[in-house]
């Protein structure tokens, strides 16, 4: 009845409209998506199907999710041949330590399909200006290159801290490659504070996902919060 009334002015749309909301529905059943997020979707498309169907398109389906788990396999299998993984674990005693490192090893490959590695080591930090005053010593003794990546970078004092000491190296012949994520740093993209890090020659500063509508963010849970430092001392 809803369906019949929507396109009662025009008929020979019906049976079109009718069958793509059929399809839709059909396609949300086997989306694998939450049982509210199902229902929902379906009652939309269903009950006002052309808008339905258009919302679907751009809010349901996560193409930049299928784009980047597409990418991410990609370079999972160009790292599994660059680098083998060792097995870490193969020749150990099954020993209680031993069961618990293993129990950790499988979850984490399992969780980042990604190679284990050994020759690692694991420093936790529980002090705020502990982690920041190490990672300033971590630059100031990159040798060839530095690899930053953060979600917020503030043009605060502890940010002007940083932006010193990037700008240092910089000036030492160290490349320096910078992202910083568009939503968290949003206040600070803008302005001054990001102008010589812009224009050195030896940094590289990249945005990840910027929003090109002012105050619109599509891919607002598509966010990067990951905080990396990565720099070569030899």
């Amino acid at each position: 009845m809803t369906l019949h009334f929507n396109l009662h002015l025009f008929p020979f749309l019906y049976e079109p409209v009718l069958l793509l909301t059929l399809i839709f529905c059909t396609i949300v059943l086997l989306s694998k998506k939450s049982p509210a997020k199902t229902l929902s979707w379906v009652l939309v498309i269903f009950f006002l199907p052309p808008v339905g169907i258009v919302l679907y398109l751009f809010l349901g389906i996560k193409w930049r999710k299928k784009a980047v788990i597409k990418r991410l396999a990609r370079a999972q299998q160009e790292i599994s041949k660059l680098i083998p993984a060792p097995n870490i674990l193969a020749d150990k005693d099954p020993g209680t330590e031993i069961m618990l490192a293993k129990t950790i090893y499988n979850i984490a490959k399992a969780t980042t399909n990604l190679p284990v590695y050994n020759n690692n080591e694991l420093i936790v930090f529980n002090d705020t200006n502990k982690v920041f005053n190490d990672m300033l010593l971590e630059i100031r003794s990159a040798k060839h290159h530095i690899h930053l990546e953060f979600y917020t970078f503030k043009a605060d004092s502890t940010g002007q801290r940083l932006k010193d000491e990037l700008l240092k190296k910089a000036e030492e012949n160290i490349i320096i490659r910078l992202v910083i994520d568009a939503y968290g740093s949003n206040y600070n993209l803008n302005k001054g504070f990001f102008r010589e890090l812009k224009h050195h020659p030896n940094i590289q500063l990249a945005i990840f996902q910027p929003s090109f509508i002012p105050f619109i963010n599509l891919s607002s849970n598509y966010r990067n919060h990951r905080k990396i430092l990565i720099e070569m001392v030899k």
